[in-house]
């Protein structure tokens, strides 16, 4: 099935995947996880989030027909203050086409 699928593992957490077909531009595919990821921590009443974990599927070119489609994976924590020590992404500032 082609879309979005999350899940919220703890009350911070949450699983996010992204499946597009194979008219996807696979760089897009990420963007949409990251849609998707702003979208959450925005329901749940957080500003900040961080990637940690990524996993992505059928980005490289194969010698044999491509049998995965564009994937990504994502898990995310999310916070209302960003955390010193780890990176995060402030949703507010994200743009999406």
């Amino acid at each position: 099935m082609n879309g979005y699928s999350d899940f919220q593992t703890t009350t911070s957490s949450f699983v996010v995947t992204f499946r597009a077909n194979e008219q996807t531009d696979p760089e897009k595919v990420l963007q949409y996880a990251l849609r998707r990821a702003s979208e959450l921590r925005l329901q749940y009443g957080y500003r900040y989030f961080a990637i940690i974990d990524q996993k992505g599927e059928g980005f490289k070119e194969k010698k044999t027909p491509r049998l995965n489609y564009p994937s990504v994976r994502l898990v995310i924590e999310c916070y209302l203050e960003p955390p010193l020590d780890r990176e995060v992404i402030d949703a507010t500032q994200l743009r999406f086409l």
